[in-house]
């Protein structure tokens, strides 16, 4: 970030220079990505879309910018320089946005935005911007398994919403870098607790997720298999929740020893996917964490 470079660190370990410079002023769309002036504005959240177009967010002026791999020029994708308030269903250069933390892009191609000091999960797609989930209000709303799948996201307040990423069934998963956990929105827009009990710490292992402790959650990446990885800032620990949906074959299985709980795992079913426990008929893949381990700590430095 306050570097203001872009690097890739490639397959076989060689790390290569992308782009960006010690200029932190703005920069106009065309623009060379390996200029010597260009600045990227302390580029946060990098995301990769399946076309291998880069997406980034500026903190210096509060905009989504992207560029293509195989061509690296600089474009503005959203945001009209102002740290501010943002405007729900708005041209993308005609909004401000309220300083973004970390982005995602679905297979659709919509480019999902943490608004970290507005309070709100937000969207970019064919060229307008939308609220997702979030009032602004600044508090963060239901976080009791209680109220799971009968709060819709876009009714409930959320506070610092900082990581975020999503599975291929329209789930949408967000950390919250200061309340120490993670909400799940399913494809419908009904939030869940997912991981975490909102107290700061690592574990206990291999006990439902939403009963153990985690750090700063300020990463999420998710496996192939469905299983969230967290990258736990507060506390120097890398945890996984199992996924806990319908089993199948998997085509990807986390290693475990033998004495520990194995994850519950499954591949992607294309064709149909299960209705939610809830009131409403609406045909979307469960929200339904497993269990929690941690896979590295700054106390063992092991990676299991």
């Amino acid at each position: 970030t306050d570097s203001n470079y872009i690097y890739c660190i490639q397959s076989n370990g060689v790390v290569n220079y992308v782009g960006g410079s010690s200029s932190v002023e703005s920069t106009p769309n065309g623009t060379v990505l390996t200029t010597s002036t260009v600045s990227l504005g302390n580029a946060v959240g990098l995301a990769l879309d399946t076309s291998g177009t880069m997406y980034f967010a500026s903190q210096i002026d509060c905009r989504i910018r992207y560029f293509s791999i195989s061509n690296p020029i600089l474009y503005i994708l959203a945001g009209n320089g102002v740290c501010g308030e943002s405007t729900d269903n708005a041209l993308v250069s005609e909004t401000a946005i309220n300083g973004v933390r970390n982005l995602f892009v679905n297979t659709a191609g919509a480019v999902y935005i943490t608004e970290y000091d507005g309070g709100r999960i937000s969207k970019v797609f064919s060229g307008v911007f939308y609220h997702v989930y979030g009032t602004g209000s600044g508090d963060n709303g239901p976080v009791s398994n209680a109220q799971n799948g009968n709060v819709l996201g876009s009714t409930s307040s959320i506070h610092h919403p900082y990581s975020i990423t999503g599975d291929t069934y329209g789930n949408i998963f967000v950390g919250f870098g200061s309340d120490f956990f993670v909400k799940a929105y399913d494809a419908s827009g009904y939030v869940y607790l997912y991981a975490g009990d909102g107290v700061e710490g690592t574990g206990p292992d291999n006990v439902p997720a939403t009963s153990g402790m985690i750090g700063s959650p300020l990463g999420l990446s998710i496996n192939s298999v469905g299983d969230l990885y967290i990258a736990s800032a507060s506390t120097n620990a890398l945890q996984v929740v199992g996924y806990n949906g319908p089993t199948a074959t998997p085509t990807e299985v986390p290693s475990y020893s033998p004495t520990e709980t194995p994850f519950s795992v499954r591949v992607q079913e294309p064709t149909m996917a299960p209705t939610l426990s809830r009131s409403n008929t609406d045909v979307v893949f469960p929200i339904n964490s497993g269990i929690a381990r941690t896979i590295i700590d700054e106390q063992s430095s092991l990676i299991s």
